[in-house]
C-alpha cells in the first residue's frame, strides 16, 4: 500500500497536517485517537521522505455535510498561507461527504501546490484524475454503515 512507501526521496522536510473528524460527540475521544494513530502511521513511515506532522486540526460532532467546521476552516487558511504540503486524513468521509465540496477542497489544495492523503484508501488525491473518481468515492463513503 500507498501508506508504507517512502514516496518522497529528497532530504527536505515535507509539513504535514492531519486532519480529523467526528459527526458523534459520545465517540468522539476514542475515535480521534484512532484517527489520528492511523494517519501518525503515514507520517512515520514516510519519515525517510522528510514528512513531519506540523499541525492537527480537529472537528468533533461536527458532520461532513458542509465544510463550515471550525478545525476544516483553520486547515483551509493554513493550507491557503502556504504552510502545509500534505494534508492526511483517515478517509475521504472525514473531509467531506459531499462530491462538489471535495472537489472544492482538492481544488484549493492544488492551487497552494499542497496534496491529500487518504490512510485507509491508501491513495493520494490530485486533480484532475480525482475529477472521475471522485463521485464512486465518495458514494461508496456514503453507504458504509456507521460512518458519519
Amino acid at each position: 500500500p500507498l501508506g508504507t512507501m517512502n514516496l518522497l526521496h529528497s532530504a527536505s522536510i515535507v509539513r504535514c497536517a492531519i486532519y480529523t473528524r467526528t459527526a458523534a460527540v459520545e465517540s468522539s475521544e476514542q475515535s480521534i485517537r484512532a484517527q489520528l494513530a492511523i494517519c501518525e502511521d503515514i507520517v512515520t513511515a514516510n519519515s525517510l521522505g522528510g514528512w513531519e506532522v506540523r499541525h492537527h486540526f480537529c472537528d468533533n460532532g461536527e458532520s461532513g455535510a458542509t465544510q463550515q467546521r471550525p478545525g476544516m476552516q483553520a486547515l483551509l487558511q493554513a493550507v491557503g498561507e502556504g504552510l502545509i504540503d500534505v494534508v492526511i486524513a483517515p478517509d475521504l468521509a472525514r473531509i467531506s461527504r459531499s462530491v462538489p465540496d471535495l472537489i472544492a477542497f482538492l481544488n484549493t489544495m492544488a492551487k497552494h501546490g499542497a496534496r491529500l492523503v487518504s490512510a485507509t484508501d491508501s491513495m493520494h488525491y490530485r486533480m484532475p484524475v480525482v475529477a472521475v473518481l471522485l463521485p464512486v468515492l465518495v458514494g461508496l463513503a456514503q453507504i458504509e454503515p456507521g460512518q458519519h
